[in-house]
């Protein structure tokens, strides 16, 4: 007598264009079955949980932590002026724990998800799920170029450090925008198990709202720098300080000098707690569909 294991497989429609599709779910019954035997079985999802892991990482990594470490570099750079902890700026120590703990997620993720195909995954389906591995090997890679480049940062003051700002702002803005691509695709892999409208909903209103936040804080940057070339005599180059406070115009009687009052910083602070709640609020709603899975 020969007994077996019944699997089902379950797909939204059977075909789209005269191509057939993938399934998205596949059934497996708890128990072997005889079929000589009339009787009732109870059927179980797959599990996938190291691919389900490699996803919860990396929207951790991407979505939450590197978008809050790029608001910081990118926006607040004057403000806390006389702040100085741990011997930096208060940007550059946040920017730096963010992006630190975004750097171990990547990682962490990408390893997973090694071990769980063993190689290069060759995926069959639709022309832009096929993207997906190649965009996150691209995105690793950028992800630990990143940090090492800016261990080799040269002085504020050497006249190529502009060329490495532009570098490290540029690898990592690529990054992001190709992580939050190969994240949106990531959905639509039929192991993903994610609800794919709910995952587009959500990705869709992460880029839109990313996209506000930037073009606000961009023109009250904008905004800033124009009130301080009239207000304070600024140094030239477009290297930043990390150890060091940046002396300004304005001397107190007895020799003092104290840092300007930044324009707008009660709304900038704001604005970036804002964003750092939003942002938890749609890592956290990607991460239920991803944990929950298509049921």
């Amino acid at each position: 007598m020969f007994l077996f294991k019944l699997c089902f497989y379950h797909s939204k429609s059977v075909s789209k264009g005269g191509e057939i599709q993938l399934h998205d779910s596949k059934y497996m019954s708890q128990s072997q079955i005889e079929f000589r035997v009339a009787r009732s079985y109870s059927l179980e999802v797959t599990k996938y949980p190291l691919i389900k892991a490699h996803g919860c990482l990396m929207v951790i990594a991407w979505m939450l932590l590197a978008s809050i470490g790029l608001g910081f570099a990118r926006f607040l750079k004057l403000l806390w002026p006389s702040s100085m902890p741990c011997g930096v700026k208060v940007w550059f120590a946040m920017h730096r724990a963010f992006m630190v703990l975004a750097f171990l997620c990547g990682c962490a993720g990408f390893i997973i998800i090694f071990i769980q195909v063993k190689e290069y995954s060759t995926i069959v389906g639709a022309f832009y799920t096929k993207a997906h591995p190649i965009l996150g090997i691209i995105t690793t890679a950028l992800l630990v170029i990143n940090p090492f480049m800016s261990l080799l940062r040269c002085a504020t003051d050497n006249p190529r450090r502009p060329y490495f700002n532009w570098a490290h702002r540029a690898a990592g803005t690529i990054s992001h925008i190709l992580a939050t691509i190969a994240i949106t695709v990531g959905l639509y892999l039929p192991k993903s198990q994610v609800d794919n409208d709910a995952g587009l909903t959500i990705m869709i209103v992460y880029s839109a709202w990313h996209l506000c936040f930037f073009l606000i804080m961009s023109l009250l940057n904008d905004l800033k720098v124009n009130i301080l070339k009239r207000n304070t005599s600024s140094k030239k180059g477009n290297a930043y300080s990390l150890n060091h406070l940046d002396q300004a115009d304005g001397a107190e009687p007895g020799g003092i000098r104290q840092a300007p009052e930044i324009p707008n910083a009660g709304l900038r602070q704001c604005l970036m707690f804002l964003h750092v709640c939003v942002l938890a609020a749609l890592t956290g709603a990607l991460l239920y569909y991803v944990i929950r899975g298509n049921v």
